[in-house]
């Protein structure tokens, strides 16, 4: 895994507070297992809701979640000024 260095003191702190204050990310209920400079892993919990016909995650969740990881990690490499909330 490559090391990348946050020019945020606080990434963690206003990322997560971007990404857990939308409506969406609210709705789905995940968490945040870790986030690293550069990288990011999200948890979500399951739920029936969720899922399709045969008990397994709708397919949408998971690009769901492959989108709020990614702009999550993409977040943690933002300086200060560029975080919607925190």
């Amino acid at each position: 895994m490559e090391d990348f260095a946050a020019s945020n003191p606080d990434f963690d702190k206003h990322v997560q507070g971007a990404v857990l204050s939308m409506p969406a990310a609210k709705l789905l209920g995940f968490r945040y297992n870790y986030l690293k400079p550069g990288h990011c892993e999200i948890e979500q919990p399951a739920r029936k809701e969720l899922t399709q016909h045969n008990g397994y995650f709708q397919g949408g969740i998971i690009g769901a979640l492959a989108d709020f990881a990614g702009g999550s990690a993409a977040g943690t490499l933002l300086p200060p000024c560029c975080h919607l909330a925190g």
